[in-house]
């Protein structure tokens, strides 16, 4: 079930999908003004306030990262704090790129040679938003749709921004164009033009040499950064129960570093004033695997979302729901059985009992195999002669 709502970033209309279960709290948005589907978490919403309100800079650069993800092929990119974190720190794009992204869309929409694209911005359709009225999917037209996804592309935040680049384009001869200033109901029409189309066809040539280079670079560094990344880099997600639990975790670490996998654990990395939230998202995101050390306490603060657990494991979900890479994450149960220790959004996930010390050995060695990447294979299957 869907429905129209304000979107969280800009407060035009876009259409809210019920949140999956799998990934609690997070809710699915397709928004034309940040040009298409996005996901955001419930404990990213709380950050989402620290981009400026007043100058939407900030808001159009996070658009931008959006349409960025998915020309990187994921569909439906998630928003967490790290993301607006990095928005932080990104640059605006500059005038002629911000209209060249005008040509790529109307390239994109328009799909053939001669076609027109109108967009139309009305006053009254946001109207209803702000006031809390009740619109329908109908209201929001084709025409509104294209308005929106052309602030979004263009890294606009007014309709003077996007009519100035419009006409930058008209200027180069890039597009016809041709627009009605109503007063509650501006409407453009822009057509491609024969040297639209050639400015097009040379981006795209830029983009390829852009490409190769930028190949030719990584090619350069392999070898000096291999052996810096020859170590396997683990981060160890896990509730402090008490002293000697905090000790068996730290003791399972030490053996892990031992092995030559470089473990992260907090009792070794954090410091009084250092911001924990971003410790917790800096090192899953950045870990080549996430161990989950499952407990009975922790069970109850990750089914719960309490406490660091609770965050650790939002961002977690978060990950696996945009990247599906459910092997990152690795269920190590502890103490207690898996009914009452492992959480229920790692319910059917294979995991490795260290439970007790009849069974710690084997499972250490299985959990070392696994992430060295010496787990036993298949041995190759014989060919069969013709004679069968």
């Amino acid at each position: 079930m869907n429905q129209l709502v304000p979107d969280p970033i800009w407060g035009t209309p876009c259409l809210c999908f019920e949140g999956d279960a799998r990934y609690r709290g997070t809710c699915l948005y397709n928004s034309p003004r940040c040009g298409g589907k996005y996901k955001l978490p419930s404990f990213t919403k709380y950050y989402m306030g620290s981009l400026e309100e007043k100058i939407c800079n900030q808001k159009c650069l996070l658009t931008s990262w959006l349409i960025e993800q998915r020309r990187n092929g994921i569909e439906c990119p998630i928003i967490t704090r790290e993301t607006i974190e990095e928005i932080k720190r990104r640059s605006p794009m500059s005038v002629p790129d911000r209209a060249d992204e005008i040509l790529k869309y109307l390239k994109l929409e328009t799909q053939e040679p001669g076609r027109s694209i109108t967009c139309s911005h009305s006053i009254y359709i946001e109207q209803l938003v702000y006031d809390n009225n009740s619109f329908d999917e109908i209201s929001l037209t084709k025409k509104h749709k294209a308005y929106y996804n052309l602030l979004a592309y263009s890294e606009s935040s007014t309709y003077n921004e996007l009519k100035y680049l419009l006409k930058y384009l008209k200027k180069k001869d890039y597009i016809e164009l041709e627009y009605n200033e109503e007063p509650f109901n501006k409407k453009i029409s822009c057509l491609l033009t024969v040297e639209g189309y050639d400015r097009l066809k040379k981006i795209q040539q830029e983009t390829k040499i852009e490409s190769s280079t930028d190949m030719d670079k990584m090619q350069d560094t392999t070898d000096e950064n291999r052996v810096d990344n020859e170590n396997i880099r683990i981060f160890i997600s896990y509730s402090w129960d008490n002293e000697n639990h905090k000790q068996w975790v730290k003791s399972l670490a030490e053996r892990l570093r031992n092995d030559g996998i470089e473990a992260i654990l907090d009792q070794w990395e954090l410091a009084p004033g250092d911001q924990v939230p971003h410790f917790m998202e800096k090192n899953i995101r950045e870990s080549d695997h996430v161990l989950i050390i499952c407990t009975s306490s922790y069970c109850e603060k990750s089914n719960n979302r309490r406490d660091g657990v609770g965050y650790e494991d939002n961002v977690m979900t978060a990950e696996v729901c945009q990247k599906e890479n459910h092997r990152k994450f690795i269920p190590v149960l502890a103490k207690g059985s898996r009914a009452e220790a492992i959480p229920s959004w790692l319910n059917g996930k294979y995991y490795l009992d260290l439970s007790t010390n009849e069974i710690y050995e084997r499972g250490y060695l299985e959990l070392k195999r696994t992430l060295l990447g010496e787990r036993p294979t298949a041995p190759p299957v014989r060919r069969r002669s013709a004679n069968g």
